[in-house]
């Protein structure tokens, strides 16, 4: 090859790598030069410890609804302090559905918060498990205001129940509470499967002691009914009573209470659960004129400012005459036994405390000592207000908050 043909074919060469290095994808063109680099990871923020008030951490967890392209896409779990002034998320949920509720507690530097996920998809609501309807748990440590467990944390199913198809065809858990020292889940479970034609309700407990994450051991009815549908539940301070709201069905034996909501406790007895106690009716004129109960909390609590603590029960409730707001009412349960037919509120042995009103999904800030409730509003703010002053603040955004006492 003569001289002018080799100086011919290195330029064509030099010529080729030049335009190879301008038509290279940037990706590569890019690589290991300049260029914008990739975008930090953010922070996992785990600390309290140097937030703008000095109140206790973690106080109540809450969560925050996210919106995705067809409606809601899940749900971030955060951990709060008194103030809402510090908070940390833990956990992100891919439920999708309009309703997710959980129950928080903190026993010592322990943390559990449950929720029931469905697929009622004869209500119109999925989930990314097609085939079940399950109580999820996800558990974490907590030191001098710091999540000492990594985040974010991972979640488990403690439970499960294949919902079946179609009105006479469902089998499905509902509402549920977590007991204070965090060992059981207290759960109402739906079942027409076995009992086709009817809701056969049932409140029951699941056993998460000794860490039990997944599998845990559920009990037998402590009550059960086909009359009957329970809509919310909660345990007491010291869960030696239950209370729930429900809703006559329109098979009731007695035609005043079809289609009436009420709210009742069972009582520990030692060997079983005493038979219902109603404590007020849907059709006695304290709530308006309301479309249904829900979601009760109950505490002990000083109203009288300083004449002694009684037992005392919130719950939430809608009204039709009010274009189906919602709204709060705590009522004082401390005189009502278990024995008796009577309604408790009406007899006269309780009596309506106060209401509040665009108010949904309640808390007490402590079961045994409360001195405030939380409650969530229609525009997606978590209010906490005084039980004695009636004095209201805003705490943070969120859909549902409950306190960890």
């Amino acid at each position: 090859m003569n001289a002018k043909l080799i100086k011919k074919t290195a330029t064509n060469i030099l010529i080729a790598s030049i335009l190879a290095l301008f038509l290279m994808p940037t990706s590569f063109a890019k690589k290991g030069g300049g260029g914008k680099p990739p975008p930090e990871p953010e922070p996992v923020e785990t600390s309290c410890a140097d937030a703008e008030s000095d109140s206790d951490f973690p106080a109540f967890a809450y969560t925050v609804q996210k919106s995705g392209r067809k409606g809601v896409s899940g749900y971030d779990f955060y951990l709060s302090n008194a103030d809402g002034d510090c908070s940390i998320k833990i956990h992100t949920s891919d439920y999708k559905g309009n309703d997710l509720e959980f129950s928080y507690s903190q026993y010592g530097i322990d943390g559990v918060i449950v929720w029931r996920q469905d697929n009622n998809e004869y209500g119109g609501r999925k989930d990314a498990d097609l085939n079940a309807d399950r109580i999820k748990l996800i558990r974490f440590k907590t030191s001098n205001k710091v999540v000492t467990t990594p985040l974010p944390l991972a979640s488990s199913v403690v439970a499960v129940v294949n919902p079946g198809s179609g009105e006479t065809g469902r089998n499905s858990f509902r509402y549920i509470d977590l007991s204070g020292d965090a060992s059981t889940i207290l759960v109402s479970h739906g079942d027409n499967i076995n009992y086709p034609g009817f809701t056969h309700n049932s409140i029951r407990e699941i056993d998460i002691s000794n860490n039990c994450s997944s599998n845990c051991s559920m009990s037998a009815p402590l009550i059960s009914t086909t009359e009957h549908i329970t809509i919310g539940l909660s345990y007491n301070a010291d869960q030696s009573r239950i209370y729930y709201t429900g809703k006559y069905r329109n098979n009731s034996s007695d035609p005043l209470l079809v289609g009436q909501y009420y709210v009742a406790f069972i009582e520990n007895q030692g060997a079983s659960w005493s038979a219902p106690r109603f404590i007020t009716l849907s059709g006695n004129g304290l709530h308006g004129d309301p479309n249904y109960f829900r979601q009760p909390d109950v505490a002990i609590a000083d109203l009288d400012n300083g004449n002694g603590y009684t037992e005392v029960l919130a719950f939430h409730y809608t009204q039709r005459n009010d274009s189906s707001a919602a709204a709060v009412q705590i009522i004082d349960v401390g005189s009502c036994t278990a024995v008796g037919s009577e309604d408790c509120l009406v007899s006269g042995k309780s009596s309506v405390f106060s209401d509040i009103f665009d108010g949904h999904n309640v808390s007490f800030n402590d079961k045994s000592s409360a001195t405030s409730i939380l409650f969530a509003t229609s525009t997606g703010i978590i209010m906490e207000r005084d039980l004695l002053s009636g004095i209201e603040k805003v705490l943070v955004d969120g859909w549902q908050a409950d306190s960890g006492n």
